[in-house]
C-alpha cells in the first residue's frame, strides 16, 4: 500500500501529482483565459473602429438633412472618405448592402456592386451573408471567419464588426486578422512549458 512506499517514492507520487494538476490548470483555465482576454480587446478595438465611421457617416447624413449636399452628393463623400482610411497600418473599412452587394470595398474595387452572399470561407460559412443578418437582426455584432491577408494564399483567422446606419441600409464593417493570437498563446505555452 502507500505506506509502504519509500519517503522518496511518497514525494515523487505528490510532485507529479502537483505538476498534472498545474499542466491541467494552464492548459484547460488559464490558456483559454488569456486567450479570451486577447480576443476581448480585439473585439473592442474593431468596434471602436466602427464607430468612428459611423459617426464620420451621420455627419454626411447630416449634411444632406440640412440641404448642405444632395443625398447622393452626400453618399459619394462619406464613402470617399471612408475609402482612404486605414488603421494598424493596413486595416480598412468597407460598406455593403443590405441586399449583400458591396457598395465600397477599398482594397478590391472589383467587388463594390457584387452580391456577395454566396461568398464562402474554407470552412463553408457564408459570412458576407452572415454581415447583413446580423445587421438586420441587431444592428450590429461580430463575425469571426477565415481568410486570406492581402498578397498570400493560406486563409487565417480573421474578426469582423459590422454596423447597420439605418437611414441609407449601409452595413459599415472592419476586420481585423487575429492569426497573432493563436501565436501569442503558442509563446505563452512554450514559456510554461520550458520552465517546467
Amino acid at each position: 500500500g502507500f505506506n509502504d512506499w519509500k519517503i522518496f517514492s511518497k514525494i515523487l507520487f505528490l510532485f507529479l501529482v502537483n505538476i498534472l494538476i498545474f499542466i491541467g490548470f494552464v492548459f484547460f483555465y488559464y490558456l483559454p483565459e488569456f486567450k479570451k482576454s486577447l480576443l476581448k480587446e480585439k473585439e473592442i478595438s474593431t468596434e471602436k473602429t466602427v464607430e468612428i465611421i459611423f459617426n464620420l457617416t451621420i455627419e454626411y447624413y447630416e449634411r444632406f438633412k440640412s440641404g448642405e449636399l444632395s443625398e447622393n452628393e452626400a453618399k459619394k463623400r462619406a464613402l470617399l472618405r471612408i475609402k482612404s482610411i486605414r488603421y494598424e497600418k493596413t486595416n480598412y473599412i468597407w460598406v455593403s448592402g443590405l441586399d449583400n452587394k458591396m457598395i465600397m470595398h477599398p482594397i478590391q474595387p472589383d467587388l463594390d456592386g457584387k452580391d456577395l452572399s454566396d461568398i464562402k470561407d474554407p470552412t463553408g460559412k457564408r459570412f458576407f451573408y452572415e454581415y447583413t443578418e446580423m445587421a438586420k437582426k441587431q444592428d450590429s455584432g461580430f463575425v469571426y471567419y477565415m481568410w486570406p491577408k492581402p498578397g498570400e494564399k493560406e486563409p487565417v483567422a480573421k474578426l469582423s464588426f459590422v454596423r447597420l446606419f439605418k437611414e441609407w441600409d449601409w452595413v459599415v464593417a472592419t476586420g481585423i486578422y487575429i492569426d497573432d493570437v493563436d501565436k501569442q498563446i503558442g509563446e505563452k505555452t512554450f514559456v510554461i512549458v520550458l520552465t517546467l
